[in-house]
C-alpha cells in the first residue's frame, strides 16, 4: 500500500512540476535557439509568430529614436508617470517578428529592457528600420500610449500605423482638450496591406495627454491617446 501511495505521489508530482512552466510561462517554452516565438531567459516573449490580422487600422508605433542598426544591446527605454508598468510590444511586420510580455526594469523616471539582438533580430534578419513599439497602460478603460525611447530622445515622435487593407486619411489630427493642436501631420494614403509613417514635430507642445485622431474615406474613426512631456529628452 505504501509503494503505491509514493508512487502515486510521486506520478503527481512529476505531473505538477510538468505543468507549472506551461502554466508560469506568458507564452510557450522552447529551444532558446530557435527563431520561434517562445518564453526567454524568463523575461520575456520573443521570435517569429504567425499572427491574425485585424480588419481595422491599428497604431503599432509611437517611439523616439530610428534605428539603422543593432547596437551591441538595444536600450529600450518607456517615461514614467504613474506606478502603472506599462504592457510594451515591439513587432516587425517583415517577418512577423514579435516580443511582448517582457519584465521591464523600474526606477524613478523610466521602464526600461537590454535587448540582446543576436538572440533573435540579427538571426532571423529583421532590418532595425521595420521595429514597430507601442508602450501603454489602461486609463479610465482606454490604453495611453507613452513612447517607447530607443537610446537617446528626439524632437520628434514616430507614428506608424498598421492597416491589411488599403485605405486613405482624410482626416490626420492631433488634438488636445477636444481642441485641433496645430501640428504638421497631413492626410495620407496607406498603401494594401501596409503601413502609414508619420513623424509629428512636436516643438513647444506643453506637456499633457495629447489625441491622435484619424478618420478614413470610408468614415471609420479612431482616437489614440498619447502622453508627452519635453522632459522626456
Amino acid at each position: 500500500m505504501n509503494y503505491k501511495k509514493n508512487l502515486t505521489l510521486a506520478i503527481l508530482a512529476l505531473t505538477l512540476m510538468a505543468a507549472y512552466p506551461l502554466l508560469a510561462a506568458p507564452c510557450p517554452t522552447g529551444i532558446p535557439s530557435s527563431l520561434a516565438y517562445i518564453y526567454r531567459d524568463r523575461n520575456r516573449c520573443e521570435g517569429i509568430k504567425s499572427r491574425e490580422i485585424s480588419q481595422k487600422f491599428d497604431l503599432i508605433a509611437f517611439s523616439m529614436g530610428s534605428l539603422y542598426s543593432y547596437p551591441k544591446l538595444l536600450k529600450i527605454r518607456i517615461p514614467k508617470t504613474q506606478n502603472k508598468t506599462p504592457d510594451l510590444t515591439i513587432q516587425s511586420f517583415v517577418k512577423n517578428y514579435l516580443l511582448d510580455n517582457l519584465t521591464l526594469k523600474e526606477n524613478a523616471s523610466s521602464f526600461s529592457f537590454e535587448l540582446n539582438p543576436k538572440t533573435v533580430l540579427e538571426k532571423a534578419n529583421i532590418p532595425p528600420q521595420t521595429l514597430r513599439a507601442t508602450a501603454s497602460t489602461l486609463h479610465n478603460s482606454r490604453n495611453v500610449y507613452y513612447p517607447v525611447i530607443f537610446g537617446q530622445g528626439t524632437k520628434y515622435y514616430d507614428l506608424v500605423v498598421f492597416s491589411a487593407t488599403e485605405r486613405t486619411f482624410s482626416t490626420v489630427e492631433i488634438r488636445r482638450q477636444d481642441k485641433v493642436f496645430p501640428s504638421n501631420l497631413k492626410p495620407s494614403k496607406i498603401p494594401k496591406s501596409g503601413e502609414i509613417f508619420w513623424r509629428w514635430e512636436y516643438g513647444n507642445a506643453p506637456a499633457g495627454t495629447y489625441e491622435l485622431y484619424l478618420k478614413d474615406e470610408q468614415g471609420e474613426e479612431r482616437s489614440f491617446y498619447l502622453k508627452h512631456d519635453p522632459k522626456w529628452l
